[in-house]
């Protein structure tokens, strides 16, 4: 259906998206407080994902039956365990947006242009006074609910619905990373914490090493350490700290 619509009209739009609004599904996922970023890594068995007792609804399966999930690869073919996620940028893309606007009644997703733009210029200052002011406007019945679980979850939505490649919880061989960012020019690797603090997040971002793995990547490395305060139900503090990458040698004729 999106292939012939672009045809059709000659660019590229979220026709797919366009043809439903998933009312009934956002507020089910809002409802039961879902995490969101597990759509990421989603595994599950065949039956997890065939179940739809009205009673009891499993909202991995709907997510699945609706076509906001897919099946990307086969984990345990014997015992029929498969690994799911989104089928494209324009879904996940289009979901965040339609998620934000749920969760924090906003009437549009300007927000997202300027969290990009912040991003691709390493103004990360400005990159969390943005998701403050958001968070600000959550109104106080909905911000109650609010713990890691949920400010990750709605941290999450917000930057990947900027269009950028976001990464929720990446195993490394020292932990676990909360979310990594990566734009063409950089990669945020961030840490959260609740009323803790933002040292606290950073220094495990360092004794972990999780900036390891993109020591190669020859991109800016941002090392971000973000501590929510349920009391302000907001960010209380962070830090961050930039690690310049230079690009890995090559020889004459690998150039």
């Amino acid at each position: 259906f999106s292939i012939l619509r672009c045809f059709d009209e000659g660019e590229f739009k979220h026709y797919w998206f366009e043809t439903g609004t998933p009312t009934f599904l956002v507020n089910l996922i809002k409802e039961n407080s879902y995490y969101v970023p597990e759509i990421e890594k989603l595994e599950l068995m065949d039956t997890d994902f065939s179940t739809y007792e009205i009673e009891r609804l499993n909202i991995n399966a709907i997510l699945f039956q609706t076509g906001y999930i897919t099946i990307k690869d086969i984990v345990d073919i014997e015992q029929n365990v498969y690994r799911l996620g989104y089928p494209n940028l324009e879904v996940k893309k289009s979901f965040m947006e339609v998620l934000f606007c749920e969760y924090t009644g906003a009437t549009s997703t300007m927000p997202f242009v300027k969290i990009l733009n912040a991003l691709k210029k390493g103004e990360t200052e400005t990159f969390i006074e943005i998701i403050r002011s958001l968070f600000a406007g959550i109104a106080c019945s909905v911000g109650a609910m609010l713990n890691e679980a949920y400010f990750h979850s709605l941290f999450y939505v917000m930057v990947s619905g900027a269009g950028v490649f976001t990464y929720s919880e990446i195993l490394t061989s020292e932990g676990r990373i909360d979310l990594v960012v990566e734009l063409s020019n950089g990669i945020y690797i961030m840490e959260f914490k609740c009323n803790q603090s933002s040292k606290t997040a950073i220094a495990q971002i360092k004794k972990k090493r999780y900036a390891d793995r993109y020591l190669q990547t020859g991109k800016d490395i941002h090392l971000v350490g973000i501590n929510f305060s349920t009391e302000k139900r907001n960010i209380g503090d962070w830090q961050t700290e930039k690690v310049i990458q230079i690009a890995s040698y090559k020889k004459p004729h690998e150039i």
